[in-house]
């Protein structure tokens, strides 16, 4: 923590819970990964996230794109239910979130960071402009160049949307799934 804790974080972290200081660090440890390693990319995983075969036809994708930034949507059962999360908690989850140290890449992750230091608090979902580090998410596509929204469904897998897939299998020592559902994102 004392690598990577600048006086800015330091000031903030009395005003809110652990849960949310964990939150509001998320961006800031990807661009001190990037500051102090001179990382070329880095992305940032939650801690129960798990890989039943290699990510790396992500980053393929990403780079045959040119984009910098990977935001993985929640992918809600219904697209009812996505524009209610939106709405309230926003369509992407940061839990595998991938950003390039370029131009485009930084600054993304430099202007979610300076949000989340400004604002990162847990509140009632939909009572409030932003919800956690999450909703931030929201505007990447828009508001930056080089944002990929990660269309792999082996990617993001969760209680709410497990049963979008069936698992197939295994092929070549690889899990195989079958989307049984694409919901339409409503971005």
């Amino acid at each position: 923590m004392k690598e990577f804790e600048t006086p800015e974080l330091l000031s903030v972290k009395k005003e809110r819970t652990q849960t949310e200081y964990n939150w509001t660090c998320s961006p800031w440890i990807i661009r001190h990964v990037l500051d102090y390693y001179h990382e070329p990319v880095c992305t940032y995983i939650d801690a129960d996230m798990e890989f039943l075969s290699s990510p790396q036809p992500v980053f393929d994708e990403m780079k045959e794109k040119g984009c910098s930034t990977i935001i993985v949507p929640h992918r809600f059962k219904s697209e009812k239910l996505e524009k209610e999360i939106h709405d309230k908690q926003g369509s992407y989850c940061v839990e595998f979130n991938t950003f390039v140290n370029d131009k485009n890449g930084y600054d993304a992750l430099s202007w979610w960071a300076d949000r989340c230091l400004e604002w990162c608090f847990y509140t009632v979902p939909g009572s409030t402009e932003w919800y956690a580090d999450q909703k931030y998410l929201n505007v990447f596509p828009e508001k930056f160049a080089g944002v990929m929204v990660c269309n792999h469904y082996g990617v993001g897998l969760a209680p709410w949307n497990i049963s979008l897939i069936d698992y197939c299998g295994e092929y070549d020592n690889a899990p195989v799934i079958k989307v049984k559902k694409r919901v339409k994102s409503i971005r």
